[in-house]
């Protein structure tokens, strides 16, 4: 194979495609799928030392965050303090949501105060064992409250630490769906979140670009809410192709920060790839 030949391959299979071929037909509304005939383009060039025409493919793409989440309860309570609002930022760590959880609280201090009491109940068995003023039985039986005791504690320690919630990264608030002062039930979504430190780019392309198309193929992306362009590449193909539409979904990663990008623009991503022959 000529190296003129061997670049040109490995030229169309670094590059990402879109949803239709440019430019248009004169007159036609419609964009047209790429067809089978990229095939027979990449076989010409490895046999040939004339490189492959490269054409510009589009696609309609959407931004994503990486991370998001809802938050729900994880008890029943009162919500004590809701600090954020739509919209407000946060790190890792901030306070999301406080319940009352004073009767929680009194649960646990008697937790602690029981398995202090079982602690030097099982200490004072084993010396008067020692003394064989009682049986092994007793020790055994002693042991067992304790064993509880703690179990217990820990049981009502667990209640008290989902009493606060905090996040779980940094990111911002998308919606608050409850208010301070309601109560709610366990698993009743408080807050919805999301990481806008980093960005996805979804995309819906048909399948048969996987003739050319591989993880790390880049791309052009032209954000419409702003009109800035933004330069990318494919981070994963999905491992399933639709067999009604014959489309797959792929997700890319933009360069650099997502600066001044937020999740839920939409684009257009633009690749160049082989042109079909006629």
């Amino acid at each position: 194979m000529g190296s003129r030949a061997f670049c040109a391959l490995t030229s169309a299979a670094l590059l990402l495609a879109a949803i239709t071929l440019l430019p248009h037909r004169a007159g036609s509304q419609e964009q047209s799928a790429p067809s089978h005939d990229i095939l027979s383009v990449l076989k010409q060039a490895a046999t040939t030392d004339e490189a492959p025409a490269l054409g510009k493919w589009q696609a309609r793409a959407l931004l994503e965050p990486v991370d998001q989440a809802i938050v729900s309860a994880q008890i029943d309570a009162r919500i004590n303090r809701l600090p954020l609002k739509d919209g407000d930022p946060f790190i890792a760590g901030d306070l999301l949501a406080r319940f009352d959880c004073a009767l929680h609280e009194a649960e646990l201090a008697a937790a602690k105060a029981e398995r202090r009491s079982a602690a030097k109940t099982l200490e004072n068995s084993r010396r008067l064992a020692a003394l064989n003023s009682i049986g092994e039985l007793e020790v055994q039986l002693a042991e067992d409250a304790l064993a509880k005791a703690v179990a217990m504690q820990r049981s009502a320690s667990i209640i008290v630490d989902r009493c606060t919630i905090r996040a779980p990264y940094d990111g911002r608030v998308v919606e608050t769906l409850v208010h301070q002062h309601e109560s709610v039930k366990r698993g009743q979504e408080l807050l919805s979140i999301l990481d806008d430190s980093a960005l996805e780019v979804r995309i819906v392309v048909p399948s048969n670009w996987l003739l050319w198309l591989k993880p790390g193929t880049p791309f052009a992306l032209a954000v419409d809410e702003t009109g800035s362009v933004r330069g990318g590449a494919v981070s994963v193909i999905g491992a399933r192709i639709d067999p009604v539409s014959q489309t797959i979904k792929l997700r890319g990663l933009l360069e650099g920060p997502p600066a001044g990008l937020l999740a839920g623009m939409s684009g257009t991503a633009t690749f160049e790839a082989p042109v079909p022959t006629d």
